[in-house]
């Protein structure tokens, strides 16, 4: 009980400088999904079947338990314990199939937003141009089409795998190494619906690409995407143990709740509800920073800001990540565009070397044909 408060304290306290840069990053997914008119229509795409879910999941958790618990106190029947066992199965299996579900239904909406920031991010300016060819109903069609089988793979991979990434993010942690490239452990995350997304790709491909192009930019992805999740963890965490909390204190108010254990079942179905709302609410504000960090990782790899290979990000991204992430000067038109003369005036050098090379060896041809000529 003690943790989650810990951790939220911290984070708000020691940990302002990353606030921060999550506070623009969240401002910066705000604007786009204004622009591409997501900030409404996801909550009302997520709401519904999120809720149902994590209703079905309760539901499910508590009646199987039940009657497990129930065939446990029988102790007069001998079928009694093969029974408390197969119930126990059956809410185990119940629980994961339902988070598998929720982690598909979170990865798909994730996909939908990344279609349409990845539009909107590779396109030059006036951009809300480009979010006219693109809709909603393109991008279900789209995932649904093409992509639903690598969503649902990767939301499996994705569960199957966490206890081990979690067991490898530790150990790096302590031996100060950086993760393996190959580790399909730290492959199949939820970053991989980006590159799913920007190049419709396999989901092999997307998880190893998003994987590498975040441990060339270690240092951007670091300061980012770790600052800007931890403050959304931070806010889950805060709404749900309010909820928890609230719940838990109702209950004991009432006048026949006097078991101290009466308020944990009503006050965990209050806490997963409102973590399921938070979701619904911030699920594309998720994916949105993570389809702008990488494309604009991607767009440092192929452009240099010169007129020929101008960047693709706009002006507030950049201001962002130049100045508050890596704490350099933003580059100018007039640096780029010192630097693309200085490439066009060693082209030019170099033309007249290689001009003045074969006008050389023009002449001493031309000379030793008239020497040979001469001589016969």
């Amino acid at each position: 009980r003690l943790t989650s408060p810990c951790f939220v304290y911290r984070y708000y306290t020691t940990r302002r400088k990353d606030l921060g840069v999550a506070t623009l990053f969240l401002d910066q997914s705000s604007v786009v999904l204004h622009l591409t008119g997501l900030n409404f229509s996801i909550p009302l795409l997520t709401f519904v079947p999120l809720c149902g879910v994590t209703a079905w999941l309760a539901s499910g958790v508590l009646s199987l338990s039940a009657m497990a618990s129930e065939w446990f106190h029988k102790h007069d029947d001998p079928d009694a314990d093969g029974w408390h066992w197969v119930y126990r199965v059956a809410t185990v299996f119940h629980a994961w199939f339902c988070i598998w579900c929720l982690t598909f239904f979170v990865f798909f909406v994730r996909f939908i937003v990344s279609s349409h920031v990845s539009t909107w991010y590779w396109a030059r300016e006036p951009r809300e141009e480009a979010l006219l060819d693109i809709s909603l109903s393109w991008a279900i069609g789209r995932c649904l089409s093409y992509h639903a089988g690598s969503i649902a793979l990767l939301g499996m991979y994705s569960l199957a795998y966490a206890p081990v990434r979690l067991v490898l993010r530790f150990k790096n942690a302590v031996l100060r190494r950086k993760p393996n490239p190959e580790s399909h452990a730290m492959m199949y995350r939820g970053g991989a619906v980006c590159q799913i997304a920007l190049h419709g790709t396999s989901l092999r491909r997307g998880a190893a690409w998003q994987m590498h192009l975040k441990m060339r930019n270690e240092e951007v992805v670091r300061q980012c995407l770790g600052a800007a999740s931890s403050a959304l963890l931070a806010g889950l965490i805060t709404v749900a143990s309010i909820s928890g909390v609230i719940t838990t204190c109702l209950t004991h108010v009432m006048p026949d709740a006097d078991g101290v254990n009466v308020g944990l079942v009503p006050a965990g179905v209050s806490a997963a509800m409102s973590a399921a709302i938070y979701v619904t609410f911030f699920t594309s504000y998720i994916e949105a920073i993570e389809t702008i960090l990488q494309c604009f990782c991607e767009d440092m790899e192929r452009n240099d800001g010169t007129p020929l290979r101008q960047y693709y990000m706009p002006e507030s991204l950049k201001k962002l990540i130049f100045e508050e992430v890596k704490g350099q000067v933003m580059p100018s038109e007039t640096d780029a565009d010192d630097k693309f003369e200085d490439e066009m005036r060693e082209s030019r050098k170099q033309r007249r070397e290689q001009k003045r090379e074969r006008k050389r060896v023009r002449e001493s041809q031309a000379g030793s044909q008239a020497g040979t000529q001469s001589a016969a």
